[in-house]
């Protein structure tokens, strides 16, 4: 945790999500409240969608998880808003678009993937393919595809994106990639 206009973090004891919970990663700050998502361990690599006021993100009693129509406090009611999400999800606001993006790799491919939507839950669109990465080994994948929104400029019209590029076995590079919109 890092407190307003120190420059050190302060790593929390123990662990905010544990077994059997999803496993949440890329919190998005939007408003006052901290959206993030979470592969729930299903053979299509769902991923649902949990929401916390920005004051209170440390306390996971105040987490609430988005159930298909409703936020809801229990965690098993979650419901999947993405399949077929083989690890990193990124999701934001971005302004151009007036919609959401989540920007996320395709399972076994080296196509970055993106998808819009109204909202941090969906519902949303056909994936688009944004680029394709470097083709990776041949005993490797690209993956974790994951947008930089913080970096975003021209309201959002154009947006980076990295993912890692493997080379060979345990190797690889971390690719970043600009991204414009119409």
């Amino acid at each position: 945790m890092v407190q307003p206009g120190q420059t050190q973090a302060r790593r929390l004891p123990g662990l905010l999500f544990t077994s059997p919970e999803p496993d949440f990663v890329c919190a998005q700050v939007y408003g006052e409240e901290v959206y993030i998502y979470g592969g729930n361990h299903s053979a299509d690599n769902a991923n649902v969608v949990a929401r916390v006021p920005l004051n209170q993100a440390t306390d996971r009693k105040a987490y609430t998880f988005w159930n298909g129509k409703d936020w809801v406090a229990d965690v098993r009611q979650a419901q999947p808003i993405l399949t077929q999400i083989p690890g990193a999800v990124t999701a934001s606001y971005n302004p151009y678009l007036g919609q959401f993006l989540v920007t996320t790799c395709r399972p076994l491919s080296s196509e970055i993937l993106m998808y819009t939507g109204p909202s941090f839950a969906g519902p949303w669109s056909q994936p688009t393919t944004a680029f394709r990465g470097l083709p990776p080994s041949s005993d490797g994948m690209d993956y974790a595809g994951i947008e930089h929104p913080e970096l975003a400029k021209n309201g959002g019209r154009t947006v980076y994106v990295s993912y890692f590029n493997t080379t060979g076995f345990l190797t690889g590079d971390l690719r970043f990639v600009e991204v414009h919109f119409g």
